[in-house]
């Protein structure tokens, strides 16, 4: 639960890491046997520890005790194509379909496994594919406008981030509104969003990460390495998508991004 928080509920990562690890630690030791404590302390450790090494070695512990575990091939195929070895990583995802045919959340990380990997078509699939299954489920309009975005159609992608603003309530659809509006030239409403995301985040966290993504729509490399720093200063989760988030390939030859990932400690992509 506690690892869970920061990425659903915008809690800020450092008010949970201790007490994420401790659980997980200790539902380890409590039954070394079960899988579910192995993939828990995996995804503690991908998520807040940033040790990708260890995480992906405690979920394949995970799958060695109970191959029949999608949650276990989900969580490692995601682990796994952060770290930009995507082959692998679909592979896992395919499997955990398998496994779990009917989960909403396992098309849409299957969609961004492979939003990743640049299989953009596959990506758009596997989103719509969620929302066959859950129309209001948000996380599959937010991996549909993602997927639509790369592809080019930027009226969709803006129709699907609208939708997932809808849905969601929180701040994710709303970034993702500004920038595909930065990405169209519409660069003042990219601001306005810009200005509507910064008061939220006076009243409650906000990932800067999240932020991060309107300066990239807009190309503003400055504000979007300032965000980023905000965000390496109160752990962000979601810097682990940095290796390989297609938004950010712009900016991956400034000297600033590498610098960032190699303070991480992430795996860069080549």
């Amino acid at each position: 639960t506690y690892s869970v928080l920061p990425i659903t509920s915008d809690v800020p990562p450092l008010d949970v890491a201790a007490l994420a690890r401790a659980a997980a630690v200790e539902a380890v030791r409590a039954d070394p046997l079960l899988a579910e404590a192995h993939a828990a302390l995996g995804w503690q450790e991908f998520w807040l520890g940033w040790d990708w090494p260890a995480a992906e070695a405690s979920l394949r512990r995970a799958t060695l005790l109970d191959p029949n575990y999608a949650n276990a091939h989900r969580w490692l195929g995601h682990v796994l194509s952060n770290a930009g070895r995507h082959s692998e990583a679909l592979a896992e995802m395919a499997r955990a379909r398998e496994l779990d045919p009917s989960s909403p959340l396992l098309r849409v990380l299957s969609a961004q496994a492979a939003y990743q990997a640049r299989d953009f078509d596959a990506a758009e699939r596997h989103a719509r594919q969620a929302i066959v299954i859950d129309r209001n489920f948000w996380a599959g309009h937010v991996g549909l406008a993602q997927a639509l975005a790369a592809q080019g159609d930027l009226d969709g992608a803006l129709v699907e981030a609208d939708e997932a603003h809808r849905l969601s309530g929180n701040v994710k659809g709303l970034v993702r509104r500004g920038y595909v509006l930065g990405r169209m030239g519409r660069h003042a409403e990219a601001r306005e969003v810009l200005r509507e995301v910064e008061r939220l985040a006076r009243v409650s966290f906000v990932p800067p990460s999240e932020i991060s993504l309107v300066y990239a729509g807009l190309g503003d490399a400055d504000g979007l390495f300032a965000a980023l720093e905000r965000a390496y200063a109160v752990r962000d989760v979601n810097l682990v998508f940095l290796p390989v988030d297609p938004k950010m390939d712009p900016f991956r030859d400034d000297p600033r991004f590498h610098a960032l990932i190699e303070r991480c400690g992430f795996t860069r992509r080549d």
